[in-house]
């Protein structure tokens, strides 16, 4: 099997995927694996997400007959909750997902909402929902300074890219019985996620299946831009990971 299809295949296995995590993950060269992107998106195989779905590549045939996606840009000081519940009315969520899937995306939704207004000063926020025969996915990304930032300035972190590097270890993240801060929110999603990306300028951290990590992106994102994949009846609960009164 040559390139191209191992490209196409991996696609096609795991829905979503960049240049820069296919060749990871198949330990293949970037400059080949992104020749074969776009031959197979010529042959109309494939197709590029959105800014906002942070330029994924995904095969057509995945496309099932009861996919739905959703997207909208909005107003940084438009409230989380307005936001939320205009997104689960367009995706038909309260029919589509079951309560644990519902409350998940609900705490997803609102803690980066919330991120992006205490810290990020961007002016919008794009926000996305999309469910298939399986999962559903949110894509939130915005136009300002990045995560990392902060979490460079709240925590022991030196740098960004270390923060990107160990954010998402417990033993390395901020206090989470402290009014749930960035890092142990960022955490919590991370143990909830099937599949998580975040992007923040140039680095990049993928939970892909059995695999997870941070890199450098040959794509540079100006803000942050976040990804999060679940099962539509998922048995996880976002009561397993945060304490008993905070609010989603």
């Amino acid at each position: 099997m040559g390139l191209r299809e191992e490209v196409y295949g991996f696609i096609r296995d795991y829905d979503k995927g960049d240049v820069e995590l296919i060749s990871t993950t198949l330990k293949k060269n970037k400059k080949d694996v992104l020749l074969c992107l776009k031959q197979l998106e010529d042959e109309g195989r494939i197709y590029k997400g959105s800014r906002v779905q942070g330029y994924l590549y995904k095969a057509k045939d995945n496309d099932a007959p009861e996919s739905d996606y959703h997207e909208k840009t909005y107003s940084i000081n438009l409230p989380a909750d307005d936001i939320i519940e205009e997104m689960f009315a367009l995706g038909n969520i309260e029919k589509r997902c079951n309560k644990n899937c519902r409350a998940i995306l609900r705490f997803v939704y609102r803690s980066l909402i919330d991120n992006a207004k205490k810290h990020s000063k961007s002016d919008i926020i794009d926000v996305s929902i999309e469910t298939d025969s399986k999962d559903a996915e949110i894509n939130v990304a915005d136009n300002g300074l990045g995560i990392l930032k902060s979490m460079v300035d709240k925590t022991h972190f030196p740098d960004e890219f270390f923060a990107m590097m160990n954010m998402f270890d417990e033993t390395n993240t901020a206090d989470m019985n402290e009014d749930c801060t960035i890092a142990a929110r960022m955490l919590i999603m991370h143990m909830l996620a099937e599949q998580l990306s975040l992007q923040t300028h140039d680095i990049l951290y993928d939970k892909y299946n059995e695999y997870s990590g941070a890199y450098l992106s040959c794509n540079y994102y100006e803000g942050t831009r976040l990804r999060f994949l679940i099962s539509r009846n998922t048995r996880r609960k976002v009561s397993d990971y945060i304490i008993e009164n905070e609010r989603y």
